[in-house]
């Protein structure tokens, strides 16, 4: 670049990285201003400052920009043109710089993950399988989960939503997802086929392995005593930390799991698993979800809306059943 006093040299020095951005905002706004003073006051920097700047730009051109004299300063001939160019190139810069905010303003706030705490049955059985569709409706929307038996990990993480269960109604009746629907079942070797099982009275039932994952077999006490049914003074029981291993060991034959109906409808309608027992279910505990932190709206209303749909979907009719 050649201005009619000097030769700018363009070399590493002047590269883009090394650019002295500092002196040149120094230089810009005492030329506009022709005054070091006013230039320093609109930058927030002493008067000796833009001294320093404009002099060290000065030195890397290799000219002067400046003509001083004890009361003002005007700008030589390369002063005013650097300053013309450098004058537009910042407007331009903040022409950029506008623009850009307000396109970050319209820009919706990135959705903070939508944290969920849920059992682990009810994660593997109805969760799992169909969480991508939710995360296919809702791109935006990260979702992170916490699968866990009880509610000791939920109140440390305060979770947006939180998947639980109760052998009483819940106190907010709108948080009820269903109503359990206890289904005694097993493998139908287990018990000689299928049309055998379905001879079994209920009291036959207490005479086979149980397969339990409640403290002290309650579940399987409350189901005896919803059939009117006095529960035997030695029960053969094996008891497992989740539902899901109950079922997992009903399909191995080992004996007969007391499951919710919807966490077993695959497994059902391909005969591997098989109710027995004439009338043997029982409505016993409650799935609900609850916000802990209040939200009615937002991703967690999302969330709920959603998976009262899904609810909604494993109570349909099957097959015409």
């Amino acid at each position: 670049m050649i201005y009619s006093g000097f030769i700018v040299s363009w070399n590493a020095t002047m590269r883009r990285r090394l650019l002295p951005l500092s002196a040149l905002r120094a230089f810009e706004a005492a030329g506009r201003h022709e005054s070091f003073q006013k230039a320093a006051e609109e930058l927030g920097v002493t008067t000796s400052a833009v001294s320093r700047q404009v002099a060290e730009l000065e030195r890397v051109l290799g000219g002067k920009l400046f003509s001083r004299s004890v009361r003002k300063v005007d700008l030589t001939e390369e002063g005013l043109q650097l300053q013309t160019s450098l004058s537009d190139v910042f407007d331009d810069m903040t022409i950029a710089l506008r623009a850009a905010r307000e396109r970050l303003k319209q820009r919706p706030a990135a959705a903070q993950a939508l944290t969920i705490h849920v059992l682990p049955t009810f994660a593997t059985r109805i969760l799992f399988p169909r969480l991508p569709a939710f995360e296919e409706a809702h791109p935006d929307l990260p979702v992170s989960l916490t699968v866990a038996t009880g509610q000791g990990t939920s109140r440390r993480q305060n979770p947006d939503v939180v998947i639980d269960y109760s052998p009483v109604a819940p106190d907010d009746a709108g948080s009820i997802l269903f109503q359990e629907d206890a289904l005694p079942v097993c493998a139908p070797h287990y018990i000689g086929g299928a049309d055998w099982g379905r001879t079994l009275t209920p009291d036959d039932l207490l005479k086979g392995r149980l397969l339990s994952a409640t403290d002290d077999c309650w579940d399987w006490k409350m189901w005896a005593a919803f059939q009117r049914l006095r529960w035997p003074a030695q029960v053969r029981l094996m008891q497992f930390e989740t539902d899901d291993l109950t079922i997992q060991a009903a399909l191995a034959g080992t004996g007969i799991a007391l499951v919710e109906r919807r966490f077993i409808l695959n497994e059902l309608d391909s005969q591997r698993l098989v109710p027995v027992g004439r009338q043997a279910t029982a409505p016993l505990g409650y799935y609900f979800l609850r916000m802990p932190g209040g939200h009615a709206t937002g991703p967690a209303k999302a969330f709920s809306d959603w998976l009262r749909s899904v609810v909604r979907d494993l109570d349909a009719p099957r097959d015409g059943r």
